[in-house]
């Protein structure tokens, strides 16, 4: 009912799905950022999106989970810079976004999150 009443009266969503990235391609731009084990999507879905995508777009990816509460400092000032030159990159129509990530597959979207790691999950010789 809560996700009924979202998407009715507020026209968002709290549980995204295929609605939510059904029109990307029309999309005048489009930013994911996200942790590599997002337990509400996974990376596959948001990697598909971006690929259909003809607008401006942009994926960040971090090492770490969905909610951002738990993200390294790191990793929060990453996804805010990332954030930003997106939105000033778009604001100006500009078709290249600096430092932006062109991964060509899951494996070079997984490798191109920063080293730094949640604060949950620390593996051994981690930052």
């Amino acid at each position: 009912m809560i996700e009924a009443a979202l998407r009715e009266e507020f026209s968002t969503t709290y549980y995204p799905d295929g609605d939510v990235a059904a029109g990307v391609a029309r999309w005048p731009a489009v930013q994911i950022v996200k942790g590599t084990w997002d337990y509400v999507e996974g990376l596959e879905g948001s990697f598909g999106a971006l690929n259909r995508a003809k607008g401006q777009k942009d994926i960040f990816v971090f090492h770490g989970p969905h909610q951002l509460a738990t993200q390294s400092p790191e990793n929060m000032r990453l996804a805010s810079e990332r954030m930003a030159t997106f939105a000033l990159a778009a604001a100006k129509g500009e078709s290249t976004i600096d430092g932006a990530a062109k991964p060509t597959d899951l494996r070079a979207l997984v490798l191109s999150a920063p080293s730094h790691w949640d604060r949950t999950t620390k593996p051994n010789g981690a930052q």
